[in-house]
């Protein structure tokens, strides 16, 4: 890894044994602040989120080893919060669920791998009020 950090603030960046980046991300104070990016080992993206004193805070994605997005989650300090989408692996949509503070809230709605919308479920703080 190679890591220019002052007074637990910088960056750091590490590498496969092959020579392609593994991973980069920012330290404030000792904690990861702004964008963490993972990679495979094939050199394909595997996560790109955004954090704010050492929690997820904002954007996560993770991807497939074949380059295709896996899911795209909301968060707020390191719990799920907003509309969260998940894929397969040929990219179309698995699910989309909306959380409140790591809790399911409003409308979820689950695909079949053709893509058609197979049910539909409302949360609210947790617990089901309709499914269709």
């Amino acid at each position: 890894a190679v890591k220019q950090i002052v007074n637990g603030s910088g960056l750091v960046t590490a590498y496969y044994q092959n020579g392609k980046k593994s991973m980069e991300y920012t330290l404030k104070n000792g904690d990861r602040d702004g964008r963490y990016i993972e990679y495979f080992s094939n050199g394909n993206m595997w996560e790109d989120a955004t954090y704010k004193n050492g929690f997820v805070h904002g954007s996560q994605k993770l991807y497939y080893a074949n380059g295709k997005l896996q899911s795209d989650e909301n968060n707020y300090y390191d719990d799920l919060d907003g509309l969260c989408t998940y894929y397969y692996k040929d990219g179309k949509t698995e699910k989309t669920i909306v959380y409140r503070i790591d809790t399911r809230h409003g409308q979820s709605q689950y695909f079949t791998t053709a893509g058609k919308l197979e049910k539909t479920i409302v949360y609210y703080d947790g617990k089901v009020l309709s499914e269709q």
